[in-house]
């Protein structure tokens, strides 16, 4: 009896702190958990890094010649600068205030969609538990980035739409840009975005917002032509994948729906088979459907429900200040992810992370609803025991893997390291190797197919491949290749392995 009012005491005044930063805290720790967890890092990584590099000896042309819009590693080198340690530490730093950024953000802007005493806690919680954020706190991407300043631009949208300062349509400018930093994607919010204060006497504000952004895009170019900086062709190299297949988008729409038909149709057995629209509505509406069918795999299948359920009792009501922005800023979102797939034909989880944001600002006001209906239940146990679960099922899908292990890596590089001799020659098909083993300068660039990573060995070298454990063609060719010495073998359960071989 004697504990519980200190129980109570110290639980109010952990409500008396800002839920934002206890937020921020707690996801630091997370994100440390997983990069210890996590040494070997995305693909991706390594391109980010090298770029970093190149930028520290031969400064920003060099890394927009070989590698475009890599902003996120001229950060990363800058940071490098004023922050001790490796190179691969500052980058972890940055994406450690990019994450704190984005958390906080989240939380702030919550608390617009919905007024509640509990939004701000409601959402620190959702953001926390969230499996897709957490899985990629270790990864270095330049995602944070744009996601924090996309976040933190619908925040000061919403501040000018409150108090019409030119201040604050400035604010706003420069983190769209800053956005634009990291993805280029954020060009498109840029556009979009100041339409959606249109309405109610607010067409001055929006005339700021333009006014801004064409003065700072009429500044940009004057400094890049005086720096001698080709910034559309820079831009043009950044999407050299892409703007093609745009440009040429209704072209391609049309060859690809008159394919779709023919593998459906035949013309005696459909009506309008020798229609030519109806197969790129076709294509349309499978594109639209993957989209969907990625963010509910992104969102989670619960969190999915949820939303779903919400919207069927008419919870999904945010206030009205908020819903003209947070409608611009998931059209955006929803278009580049439906041209990214109609023009790559494929897209990721990771890709559809702004619309989950989007999507999730709405699931504190949702929780706190529910909360409410349980507190006027009978049986509130059952709701208790469902939060409950629920907490603990993301928790452990977020911040636990229940995949095969990665060590075999970092035990492979370890013995390379204590015993192979730095004067022969190294190849691998793995980034992690060719990072880690510091012998191979642009480890970024190293041919991953086996069978190229052969063609340049010689006598005397080393080589270290990592082979899938159910790629018995590979282990065959390896086994009978005469100029290969096997070493060491580490490996998984699932006998994923770096193989160790001296070239005979």
């Amino acid at each position: 009896m004697i504990m519980k009012p200190a129980i109570d005491n110290t639980w109010n005044q952990l409500k008396q702190l800002p839920p934002q930063w206890v937020a921020a805290v707690v996801g630091a720790v997370f994100s440390l958990w997983s990069i210890v967890k996590n040494p070997v890092l995305n693909d991706d990584a390594y391109q980010y890094l090298r770029a970093a590099e190149l930028f520290s000896s031969d400064g920003a042309s060099a890394v927009f010649t070989h590698y475009g819009w890599f902003n996120y590693s001229i950060v990363i080198a800058l940071l490098h600068r004023v922050l001790p340690g490796s190179l691969l530490a500052s980058a972890h730093v940055l994406n450690l205030l990019l994450q704190t950024l984005l958390i906080t953000t989240f939380v702030r802007v919550s608390q617009r969609v919905q007024a509640g005493r509990r939004i701000g806690w409601l959402a620190a919680l959702v953001l926390l538990a969230y499996p897709q954020l957490n899985e990629m706190r270790f990864m270095l991407i330049r995602d944070f980035g744009f996601l924090a300043f996309v976040l933190l631009s619908l925040e000061l949208l919403l501040l000018l739409r409150d108090s019409g300062r030119w201040q604050h349509a400035a604010l706003w400018v420069f983190a769209i840009s800053l956005a634009a930093v990291f993805r280029l994607e954020a060009l498109m919010l840029a556009v979009v975005a100041p339409l959606a204060l249109l309405g109610n006497g607010n067409h001055r504000k929006v005339l700021w917002l333009y006014f801004i952004l064409f003065a700072l895009a009429l500044f940009t170019s004057l400094v890049s032509g005086l720096m001698q900086v080709d910034l559309p062709g820079l831009i043009q190299f950044a999407y050299r994948y892409y703007l093609p297949p745009l440009f040429d988008l209704p072209a391609l729409m049309a060859h690809s729906g008159n394919l779709v038909m023919q593998q459906l149709f035949s013309p005696d057995n459909f009506p309008a088979s020798n229609n030519a629209a109806v197969g790129p509505l076709i294509l349309l509406f499978a594109f639209g459907y993957s989209v969907l069918a990625i963010l509910v795999q992104a969102l989670s299948v619960p969190l999915s429900l949820l939303l779903l359920h919400a919207g069927w009792r008419g919870w999904l009501r945010p206030a009205e200040a908020m819903r003209g922005p947070l409608a611009a800023y998931a059209f955006c979102a929803f278009l580049s992810l439906l041209l990214f797939i109609s023009i790559m034909h494929f897209l990721t989880e990771r890709y559809t992370m702004l619309l989950c944001l989007l999507l999730l600002l709405l699931v504190p006001g949702v929780l706190n609803r529910w909360i409410d209906h349980a507190q006027t239940q009978r049986k509130r146990s059952r709701y208790v025991f469902a939060a409950g679960f629920f907490l603990v099922y993301f928790f452990t899908d977020s911040l636990v893997s229940f995949g095969y292990s990665t060590d075999y890596l970092p035990q492979a590089l370890g013995w390379l390291r204590a015993n192979d001799t730095a004067s022969t020659a190294f190849h691998t098909n793995s980034p992690y190797m060719a990072y880690g083993s510091g012998r191979i300068s642009d480890y970024d660039n190293i041919h991953q197919n086996i069978i190229e990573t052969l063609a340049n060995i010689n006598s005397g070298d080393t080589l270290a491949l990592t082979v899938g454990g159910e790629d018995q063609t590979t282990k065959n060719m390896l086994q009978q290749d005469q100029r290969l010495v096997l070493l060491q073998i580490f490996a998984n359960r699932k006998n994923d392995a770096v193989r160790i071989y001296r070239v005979q």
